[in-house]
């Protein structure tokens, strides 16, 4: 069974730059708010999370909280790289931190490095 990857931005651009990296080896699952991402991996299996930092509904420091008592490993995303943001996120449990001028190549990396 395919491994399953939860992106949640409210910037469409990222979503789907993200899916496009990510299509053909997982099977991605796209929400724009913070209550839909926690929806939805409390109604999927999801392996792996990209969680932006400023989501509407709920934050992404409550999505991380919430995706991480699911045992959902999670990386938290912005652009904006401020230490205390990075901080922030991996003391909540990120697992990793990018900035969203990511390179696609590293991106895939990345999720193997967690995924296989």
């Amino acid at each position: 069974m395919q491994q399953t990857i939860l992106i949640v931005d409210d910037d469409a651009g990222i979503r789907e730059s993200l899916f496009y990296i990510l299509r053909h080896d997982y099977r991605v699952l796209l929400v724009e708010d913070g209550g839909d991402a926690v929806e939805t991996a409390e109604t999927h299996r999801v392996d792996l999370a990209f969680v932006d930092v400023f989501l509407p509904t709920l934050n992404g420091f409550d999505v991380l909280e919430r995706l991480c008592r699911l045992a959902v490993p999670v990386i938290m995303m912005s652009v904006i790289t401020e230490p205390e943001i990075v901080v922030q996120a991996m003391k909540g449990g990120a697992v990793h931190f990018i900035t969203k001028d990511f390179v696609p190549e590293a991106v895939l990396s990345l999720v193997r490095s967690y995924l296989g």
